[in-house]
C-alpha cells in the first residue's frame, strides 16, 4: 500500500512537471521607437544634453541570447544572431523550449567573440552575419560593426555624426526581467527599444565621426546596455486605461473595421499606435484626421495610444470578436 502511495506520489509530481514545462516556440519582438512615437529612418528627437539629432543609418546586431526561466533554470539559444536594420520591424522565432515561467531574457547588442573574427563569405547570403549594404564588417582583426548610427545633429542640423562600435571589450551582456506573454501557446517576449536613448550623455553639438572602441563609441555601447531597452508594458482586457476624450466606436469590434474619432487639438503633431495582446505594434497612423478607420483582423484585446509631440496623451482599448 505505501508502495502504491509512493508511485502515485511520483505518479502526480511527473505529471504536473510535463504541463510545467511544455515545448513552445518563443519569439522575441522588438517595437523601435524614439521617446514614446514609432522610429523610422530619418527621423529625430533631443539628446538629455539639449542637442537635436536625427537618425540616417541605424544597424546592430543582436546575439547570445538566454532565456531565464523557472526560478533558476537558464536556456541559451544557440547560434542565434539578429540582425536590426533601417528600423524594421523585429519578430524573431528563437526555437521550440521546455519553459514554464520565463523570468527574464539575456543578450548582448553586437557579435560574440568566436564568430566577431570570422569570414563573413562562408555564411550563406540570407544570414545576418553575411555580408551586408553597407557594410558591417570592419575586417577579420577589427570584427563586425556592433552599432553603426549615422544622422545630423546641433541646433539647425548642421553637424555630421557617424558612431561605429565595435570591439571584443565592448561585447556585454543586458538582462531585461520579463515574463512574456502567451499567446495561442506561444511565448511572446515584447522588447521596446527607445533610440532616443542612444546618445544619452554624448556631446553631439560638433561633428562627431568615430569608428572603434573609443571615446562616443564606448558612452553608445553603454547606452545599448543601460538605456536603449526595456519590457514592453503587459496588455491586458484588465489593463487601467484611460480612455480620455479619445472615442473608439464600435466597442467590441464585429467586423473587423474600427473608428478612431479625434478633436481638432489631437491631431496636432500626432501618431496613433495600436498593440495587440502581446504588445506588438500592428498598426500606426502618421498624420491622423478626425476620423481615423482601421481594420484589426485577429480576435483579442487592443491598446491604441495617440502620441503626440512624442508624449502618450490618450490611451483607449477595443475587444474583436
Amino acid at each position: 500500500m505505501v508502495k502504491s502511495l509512493s508511485q502515485l506520489l511520483i505518479a502526480c509530481i511527473m505529471l504536473s512537471y510535463t504541463y510545467s514545462y511544455s515545448q513552445k516556440e518563443v519569439h522575441l519582438l522588438l517595437n523601435q521607437y524614439i521617446g514614446n512615437a514609432p522610429f523610422s529612418i530619418g527621423d529625430g528627437g533631443t539628446t538629455d544634453l539639449g542637442t537635436k539629432f536625427n537618425i540616417s543609418r541605424l544597424d546592430y546586431y543582436i546575439s547570445s541570447i538566454k532565456l531565464h526561466h523557472d526560478g533558476g533554470m537558464t536556456t541559451n539559444v544557440s547560434n542565434k544572431y539578429i540582425f536590426v536594420t533601417k528600423g524594421k520591424a523585429v519578430d524573431e522565432l528563437l526555437g521550440s523550449f521546455n519553459i514554464g515561467l520565463l523570468d527574464s531574457i539575456t543578450f548582448s547588442v553586437g557579435v560574440d567573440a568566436t564568430s566577431n573574427h570570422g569570414d563573413p563569405t562562408l555564411w550563406p547570403a540570407n544570414h545576418p552575419l553575411a555580408p551586408k549594404s553597407p557594410e558591417m564588417q570592419w575586417g577579420w582583426a577589427a570584427g563586425y560593426r556592433f552599432v553603426a548610427i549615422e544622422g545630423k545633429s546641433g541646433a539647425n542640423l548642421q553637424f555630421e555624426y557617424q558612431i561605429h562600435a565595435l570591439g571584443d571589450e565592448l561585447y556585454k551582456p543586458t538582462t531585461i526581467k520579463t515574463h512574456g506573454t502567451d499567446h495561442n501557446g506561444e511565448l511572446m517576449i515584447a522588447i521596446d527599444a527607445d533610440y532616443g536613448q542612444s546618445m544619452k550623455g554624448i556631446n553631439m553639438n560638433k561633428n562627431v565621426i568615430q569608428h572603434g572602441s573609443l571615446k562616443e563609441a564606448i558612452s553608445l555601447m553603454s547606452n545599448y546596455n543601460q538605456n536603449v531597452f526595456k519590457a514592453t508594458e503587459s496588455i491586458s482586457a484588465s489593463h487601467d486605461i484611460e480612455v480620455g476624450a479619445l472615442k473608439i466606436y464600435p466597442n467590441p469590434v464585429v467586423d473587423g473595421k474600427v473608428t478612431i474619432a479625434l478633436t481638432d487639438e489631437q491631431i496636432l503633431n500626432a501618431n496613433i499606435i495600436i498593440r495587440d495582446g502581446v504588445g506588438r505594434i500592428t498598426y500606426q497612423i502618421s498624420n491622423p484626421t478626425t476620423l481615423n478607420e482601421v481594420s484589426v483582423e485577429q480576435n483579442g484585446f487592443y491598446l491604441i495610444e495617440l502620441i503626440q509631440a512624442g508624449k502618450l496623451t490618450y490611451r483607449g482599448g477595443i475587444v474583436k470578436q
